[in-house]
């Protein structure tokens, strides 16, 4: 049993070495992450520091008098708006023409349920008539 007991105590001390090596790894990792995401946030405002200081040197030496057209970046407020503008009357424009055929559609519809409604009522019409006749018929004893 002592050789069953030194071998289990053996184990015991290795597990326990792997797991106290597993928890410091686990640490470390954290503190790596934590490190990692420090250095990105360096990284991504010295990006942005330089983009603003490259942008602000190609606007220095622009030769321009209208403020709209001296930006290098690309944008022309002008241009933004006229574009903006006409986005929303496309959107308006898709809008009016699909309420457009539904109007037409229902108006349709409605056309051929007006017709319907017509032939019912002269078809009606004629009964009555023809039944009117016949009571006449059977009143005064024509045959």
């Amino acid at each position: 049993m002592t050789t069953r007991q030194a071998s289990i105590d053996a184990l015991t001390a290795k597990g326990d070495l792997f797991t106290k090596r597993l928890f410091e790894e686990k640490k470390r990792v954290g503190e790596l992450g934590i490190t990692l995401a420090d250095v990105n946030a360096q990284i991504a405002t010295l990006r942005e520091s330089n983009k603003e200081r490259a942008l602000k040197l190609l606007n220095r030496y622009t030769t321009t008098s209208r403020d709209a057209y001296q930006r290098v970046d690309g944008l022309n407020p002008a241009t933004l708006v006229q574009e903006n503008q006409r986005k929303v009357v496309k959107k308006l424009e898709n809008q009016l023409g699909k309420q457009l055929i539904r109007r037409s559609q229902e108006e349709n519809s409605n056309t051929a349920l007006k017709g319907t409604i017509d032939k019912l009522r002269r078809k009606n019409n004629g009964d009555m008539r023809n039944r009117q006749v016949m009571e006449k018929v059977s009143v005064l004893g024509y045959a």
